[in-house]
């Protein structure tokens, strides 16, 4: 299927002194506290400060307008001005879920350059096992003055002759279009032991091998482009040359990171300075759990929210898979799969909110006291008759004394009009500080019993999953060029 417009096809001289900065990331869809995560993912993005970010797994509230890319946009410096965002599937939302946003998913690129022009070319689908339809994003990004660099997104299909097909249609889109200048990056969904796909468009040793699966489909599909394969770069093999290394996604919680899906593929006019990787979960894990921790919290107490709104069924954004449950919006490790619907989960029922009420009204009235007592003792202080210590601590007057106390504050009249109404409260009625080693000993023992109270759901809050203290199951790959 072709394109609508393509983009401007112009050809220009990158100069030597032109230095830019490409990063490529898989958001990881809305899985694990995604309030949490766009911290993290922003806070990298600003250590780096690509230019352009492409980014993959975006998800999109239906019509809404509303997307993680946009979230995300509004967390990162100023300099990032312009977007690009393509749907390409609906969603398959999890049976009777509760919620029915982000139920479309694409990609996209965030960028600090003007954005000229951009399209969309959706590949083709040879009815493989991979039903999501797959698509390439391309933009024209003026990068500096008479600079103009083409840049594609891609997320490939998982499938591996469907990723072959896919790189096929990719080469032969740039092909066709005589695009010069390109940046292609993404998640190519890369094996280990299958680099057929990418190793056509970098002509790696063996691209060209009669056994080649993937040179088979395209001298079949488009065998006028034969001669074009191998006209770029692979970023991080033009630093390490080693594929033993780089490697960025991870099927988490074993066996670690495992391959290098993620990649940045140059033109060959392009110079490589560096490229790093970012995103492993140690600082995450380090400087973000009580976020998380937060996050959780704040999650099950909504859908016991939802609970006492007459809402049921499977309250989380995700599937928690084989190692975790889903119970009140979050996923609590070594569940076997005990998945608990609302209402019906014990941590966050009907019940549990109107004790949450509860506790609620409970503290703004030990708040109130504090408060209350704290003001009297500062006003009485600061109206003694001397200067001295003593004095103004109240161990010489009205703090001590109910009688002094009561005339002091009462029998003023309209200037003291609220203290008269506190009165009716008969705690207010006893000396400031008696009121508040009274608040004092109420909150110590608040303290306590909310713990108690609260105790099943701060027992969900910290059966935290390994997966949840990564911002995402891949590596963020930043490469830096002239």
């Amino acid at each position: 299927m072709k394109p609508e417009i393509y983009v401007l096809n112009c050809i220009f001289t990158v100069s030597a002194a032109s230095a830019f900065t490409f990063s490529t990331y898989n958001l990881w869809n809305v899985m694990f506290n995604w309030n949490a995560r766009k911290q993290r993912i922003a806070q990298m993005i600003k250590e780096h400060m690509p230019d352009v970010v492409a980014v993959q797994e975006v998800r999109v509230k239906g019509s809404s307008g509303e997307s993680q890319l946009l979230e995300l946009k509004q967390i990162l410096p100023h300099d990032y001005k312009w977007h690009i965002l393509h749907t390409a599937n609906n969603v398959t939302l999890i049976k009777n879920s509760v919620f029915k946003e982000w139920s479309t998913e694409g990609i996209g690129l965030i960028s600090r350059k003007p954005i000229l022009q951009s399209t969309t070319y959706q590949l083709s689908n040879d009815h493989g096992p991979d039903t999501n339809r797959r698509i390439i994003l391309h933009a024209a990004i003026l990068m500096a003055s008479n600079v103009v660099i083409n840049v594609i997104v891609v997320h490939m299909s998982y499938d591996r002759q469907q990723q072959c097909d896919n790189a096929a249609e990719l080469l032969k889109h740039i092909t066709e279009h005589n695009l010069q200048n390109l940046v292609i990056l993404g998640d190519f969904n890369t094996y280990v032991d299958f680099e057929w796909p990418v190793s056509m468009l970098t002509g790696e040793p063996g691209t060209r091998d009669k056994l080649n699966p993937c040179l088979k489909r395209l001298g079949i599909l488009f065998p006028s482009i034969l001669s074009q394969i191998g006209k770029f770069n692979d970023a991080w093999a033009v630093i390490h040359n080693d594929r033993k290394t780089g490697f960025t996604f991870s099927n988490m919680p074993t066996p670690g990171y495992e391959s290098r899906p993620d990649r940045i593929l140059l033109s060959r006019n392009f110079q490589v300075m560096d490229v790093v990787l970012s995103g492993n979960g140690s600082y995450y894990r380090q400087h973000f759990q009580g976020t998380i921790h937060y996050q959780r919290f704040v999650t099950v107490i909504e859908s016991a929210f939802l609970s006492h709104m007459g809402h049921s069924g499977y309250p989380c954004l995700q599937d928690c898979g084989p190692h975790g449950s889903c119970r009140c919006g979050v996923c609590v490790r070594g569940g076997n799969q005990n998945n608990c619907d609302i209402p019906e989960c014990d941590e966050c029922s009907v019940e549990t909110f109107h004790n949450i009420l509860f506790l609620i009204v409970i503290f703004f009235i030990i708040l109130l006291h504090l408060l209350i007592s704290v003001i009297f003792i500062l006003i009485i202080g600061a109206g003694s008759y001397s200067n001295s210590l003593y004095t103004i601590l109240g161990c010489n007057c009205c703090l001590m004394n109910p009688k002094l106390f009561f005339s002091r504050i009462y029998n003023q009249k309209r200037k003291h009009k609220f203290f008269r109404l506190c009165r009716l409260w008969p705690i207010f009625n006893l000396p400031p500080y008696v009121q508040l080693f009274l608040a004092v000993m109420m909150s110590i023992f608040f303290y306590f019993y909310t713990k108690s109270s609260l105790s099943q759901i701060i027992s969900l809050v910290y059966l935290t999953m390994d997966e949840e203290f990564f911002p995402s199951d891949h590596l963020m790959l930043t490469v830096y060029i002239q």
